[in-house]
């Protein structure tokens, strides 16, 4: 004997199957994290649109493409690099550590795991030579230009690195320095290796890795 259904339950159960079958579709359970062998940036996330998937270092500001939207497969983001890896953009954390993300339906911010508060910016350095001098103190005819350029490694814990920076074209490095991301790791040397190349090393005798960074200050006459 077949039993028959009111009008009432048919509503009843109508209206369940419309709250229910219409998932979220705004992106959702985002999250970042400092790879710890290649020191890029990678972020997960869910319900992600993947033609306007963006990021950004401050809410609301979500403009920067993904390296490649092919890390977006069915809605979910996986390990998605913020630039081409290995590149300093791919590796730069924001200051604050927070990462925000973005599509058309909807936002998510994310603490950078790995990552140590800082503001990422060039240290100051000593005043460059007198314009008429190369940095070896000859004579020259021109004038001395002079540009601050840097590299970064992201240091693994108990690590030892040595981070190169070389002046391009014809420049010389007239000085340098490290910048450890914090007091209590150790700058064992910052010196010129040769007339272009300034080299950093520095110990992290830390439990936290972190980004060392090397800066110099290269000059070439003009």
């Amino acid at each position: 004997m077949h039993k028959i259904t009111s009008p009432r339950n048919l509503l009843v159960a109508a209206a369940l199957l419309t709250c229910t079958a219409t998932p979220s579709e705004a992106v959702e359970r985002c999250g970042a994290f400092i790879n710890p062998f290649s020191g890029n940036i990678e972020v997960y996330a869910k319900g992600v649109d993947a033609e306007t998937f963006r990021w950004g270092h401050r809410e609301g500001e979500e403009v920067n493409e993904f390296h490649k939207l092919s890390c977006v497969k069915y809605r979910s983001a996986r390990r998605c690099k913020l630039a081409k890896p290995h590149t300093l953009e791919a590796r730069t954390p924001p200051a604050d550590c927070t990462l925000h993300v973005a599509d058309s339906t909807g936002r998510c911010s994310t603490w950078v795991r790995g990552c140590i508060p800082g503001v990422r910016e060039l240290p100051d350095f000593p005043e460059p030579p007198e314009p008429g001098s190369e940095p070896g103190g000859d004579p020259v005819v021109g004038s001395l230009v002079c540009d601050d350029h840097s590299t970064q490694l992201f240091v693994s814990s108990g690590m030892t690195a040595d981070l190169d920076v070389v002046c391009p074209g014809p420049g010389q490095v007239v000085s340098g320095r490290a910048a450890p991301p914090n007091d209590r790791w150790n700058v064992d040397a910052s010196e010129p290796v040769d007339g272009p190349t300034w080299r950093c090393t520095v110990n992290n005798p830390t439990l936290v890795a972190g980004f060392a960074r090397c800066h110099a200050r290269c000059c070439r006459v003009e």
